[in-house]
């Protein structure tokens, strides 16, 4: 492979990339990554909860 080959490769590369999103695009994933690590923190107190309550109820059926 030759040294031209190359360099025609990477800007090949280069054009395949995806434009960067704009900045409004930004705020809105952003807003969306938000929601998600909210509503999985809630999911995961949920289930933390319910593990815990689990736990209680196998202990107390041993007792």
């Amino acid at each position: 492979m030759k040294q031209g080959d190359k360099e025609d490769f990477d800007g090949k590369n280069l054009q395949c990339l995806p434009p960067l999103p704009s900045l409004p695009s930004l705020l809105k994933l952003e807003i969306f990554a938000t929601q998600l690590g909210n509503a999985m923190r809630r999911v995961g107190r949920a289930c933390h909860c319910e593990v815990k309550y689990v736990i209680k109820t196998q202990a107390d059926h041993k007792t």
